[in-house]
């Protein structure tokens, strides 16, 4: 059975939609996808999605879906028949040696081993193509296919692993007896493609699970921080986030890196496409091989070759399984890194990257430049402790066992609140007045970054005030998922004298400043000190 290539399906890179641009002080996500591999099939899939790729076990060939029609990717050779034996004659000279037969098909896949444990999510391969040798100065997960050793590498950190090899020729066959040539024997028929395997459909970042979900659809839950996967009935765990770490100290600025190219999948033909762009990829059906244009040249990104090595996952564990096959591969949940045997050695092929961290978005809280992060709900305290913590989502107002409104002197130490490893703090009067733009000195912008408005979360239609940060270009009126993918902050009524969050500013002996909104306006006001209303911390960007 003929494999795809398995560089190829690495090297096969999606760029991800991204939100409408806005001020960012530190990171910046982009999210990659890869082909999506149906499996083994006696026929194509149905309703299929471009992208989707598959085996045909009746055909023997490889397809993908171009968005209109499938694609031929390769295909399998079939052993030629032998010539009949030529009579047995006196002896002569000897005869010319036999053409040897072609591989013949794989096995049938053995039972998979029980799923082993998630890991934390690893590096993709970047793929670097086809080179004389290896390119300088590599990162890790760098991959290319060596020309001259017909290998294929992966760098690990700190050296050049090998990730893959051409297949060696099968051994020679022995002479036969002496006596008349027999004629040669037709060849054999090209065997047919084999199906693609499937791969994820990931859905993003959620609240919870997607309706009517088909296998292999995957996302990240946003309320218990676990990535799923849905196998077909239900959904299973795929990985989970682990537990923060310290705080390292800040890095210098990276620089940009070049962006990634849009796969453009021109089909199967006997020469290269005319007037190529970049991205754009082709079967080679006389060459037996795909190439992608990178702006200048077509390079080799696979060939058809002998039969491949069947991937046998043996799940997570703290150290190798006996007696490997080649082909076995594991997850070393000590080394946090992934192994492949090669029939003679353990060959590391992924290991765990660093844990994501989300962007932070700036506000502006005065005129000397101070900017703030704001907490990401607002603050709840234990009925029945001295425990604080934050609310799960922006517009969420309670949770049994907690409270989430205070009277001004509940709150202790309005300028040092440890939450989550981080010191918290309330807005002065004169900080949010200068957010919201209710004072002669106010930040750039600050009355059309903020607005009372409705919005539409999992839980229903929420009334409150959204604040955008510095430099936002997002309309204050798109829907929320893009808003809050924008860094806005909102602040949902309470409920409570129309709608009031404490600042950490006393007016006289009984009273103190608060914000207050609805959607007769936005202005800072002051009130009694036993008044019950919410509160949302901020911290200071260093």
């Amino acid at each position: 059975m003929k494999r795809f290539s398995f560089l190829f399906l690495f090297g096969l890179i999606l760029l991800a939609s991204v939100v409408p641009s806005c001020t960012k002080e530190e990171i910046t996500e982009v999210v990659n996808y890869v082909p999506i591999w149906k499996g083994s099939l006696d026929s194509a899939p149905k309703n299929p999605a471009p992208g989707w790729a598959y085996y045909d076990t009746k055909l023997g060939q490889s397809f993908i879906f171009d968005g209109t029609s499938w694609q031929l990717m390769s295909e399998n050779g079939q052993k030629g028949q032998n010539g009949k034996d030529g009579k047995d004659g006196v002896d002569g000279k000897d005869g010319k040696d036999g053409v040897d037969g072609k591989d013949g098909k794989d096995g049938k896949d053995g039972v998979d081993g029980k799923d082993g444990k998630d890991g934390q999510n690893g590096l993709g391969l970047v793929w670097k193509g086809e080179l004389k040798s290896a390119p300088l100065n590599p990162q890790t997960n760098w991959a290319y296919y060596n020309s001259e050793e017909k290998k294929s590498f992966i760098y690990d950190g700190s050296a050049w692993l090998v990730l893959a090899k051409d297949g060696a020729q099968g051994e020679k066959g022995a002479d036969g007896q002496n006596g008349k040539d027999g004629t040669n024997g037709t060849d054999g028929t090209n065997g047919t493609n084999g199906k693609d395997g499937a791969s994820f459909v990931w859905k993003g970042e959620l609240e919870a699970s997607p309706s009517t979900p088909q296998t292999n659809w995957a996302y990240y839950n946003k309320t218990d921080k676990k990535a799923y996967v849905y196998d077909g009935e239900k959904w299973s765990i795929l990985v989970q986030d682990g537990k923060d770490g310290e705080n390292g100290t800040n890095g210098t600025n990276g620089e940009n890196g070049n962006d990634g190219t849009i796969i453009v999948w021109k089909g199967s033909s006997t020469a290269a496409p005319a007037s190529p762009a970049k991205g754009w990829c082709y079967y080679n059906s006389t060459e037996k091989k795909s190439y992608m244009y990178d702006g200048t040249t077509w390079q080799m990104i696979a060939q058809d070759g002998q039969n491949g090595t069947l991937i046998v996952w043996k799940g997570a564990l703290e150290t190798a399984p006996e007696n490997p096959v080649t082909g076995w591969c594991y997850y070393n949940s000590t080394e946090k890194k992934s192994f492949m045997y090669d029939g003679t050695a353990w060959q590391m092929i992924a290991k765990d990257g660093k844990d994501y961290e989300p962007p932070v978005f700036a506000f502006t809280v005065n005129a000397e430049g101070k900017k703030v992060v704001f907490s990401p709900g607002n603050l709840l305290k234990n009925n029945n402790s001295d425990e604080y913590k934050f609310a799960a989502n922006q517009w969420t107002l309670t949770e049994d066992g907690y409270t989430n409104t205070f009277t001004y002197n509940d709150i202790d130490n309005w300028n040092n609140k440890t939450i989550d490893g981080n010191q918290w703090y309330a807005l002065s009067a004169d900080e949010w007045k200068y957010l919201i733009g209710n004072g002669s000195s106010k930040r750039e912008s600050a009355t059309t970054l903020r607005k009372w408005r409705t919005i539409n979360s999992v839980n229903g239609s929420v009334d409150g005030l959204v604040i955008l940060p510095d430099g936002c270009t997002a309309s204050i009126d798109a829907d929320w998922a893009t808003l809050e993918a924008a860094g806005a902050v909102f602040l949902p009524d309470n409920g409570v004298s129309y709608c009031r969050y404490w600042s950490s500013s006393p007016n006289g002996s009984g009273n103190a400043w608060d914000l207050f909104f609805g959607s007769g306006g936005v202005i800072v006001d002051y009130y009694s000190r036993n008044g019950r209303f919410a509160v949302r911390l901020v911290r200071s960007l260093k």
